[in-house]
């Protein structure tokens, strides 16, 4: 009987993830975007604070341009203060608050990327105007 629900499932899927469409207004969907929004930036605020207190604990600063930055590409001139990374090679002190922060560093460039598209929702979609969601689009954001 799972195997069953488990092709269920998959039929469903397969059969309606990118043919079945739903239509939203662009108020709809702002009004989704900005809730999101605002999550994007109380986590935004959440990992800057803990950046700093772990800053505090490993008592020096760092150094290194973080090697995922790549992420960032094509957002430079919407992304600005980037934080720099530690170089944990070269290190024997504080090696796990280290990896801690760096770890908070690379979330926090996701974050901030997905806050400026956000922004772009919103500031592009008419609210007037209905735009057709592909099942993906609707589930992700709450419809």
């Amino acid at each position: 009987m799972e195997n069953n629900s488990y092709f269920q499932k998959a039929h469903f899927l397969n059969n309606f993830r990118e043919t079945f469409l739903v239509e939203k207004s662009g108020k709809e969907i702002k009004e989704k975007v900005s809730i999101s929004l605002q999550k994007e930036v109380d986590e935004i605020t959440k990992y800057r604070t803990e950046l700093e207190i772990l800053k505090g604990k490993i008592g020096e600063e760092p150094t290194k341009k973080c090697d995922h930055y790549w992420l960032a590409d094509g957002f430079d001139d919407k992304i600005e203060n980037l934080p720099m990374v530690y170089d944990i090679k070269d290190t024997q002190c504080n090696e796990d608050l280290k990896y801690d922060y760096n770890y908070i560093v690379i979330r926090l460039i996701e974050c901030i990327i997905e806050k400026v598209m956000m922004q772009t929702i919103l500031n592009s979609y008419p609210d007037n105007k209905v735009y057709k969601l592909t099942l993906k689009e609707a589930s992700m954001l709450g419809f």
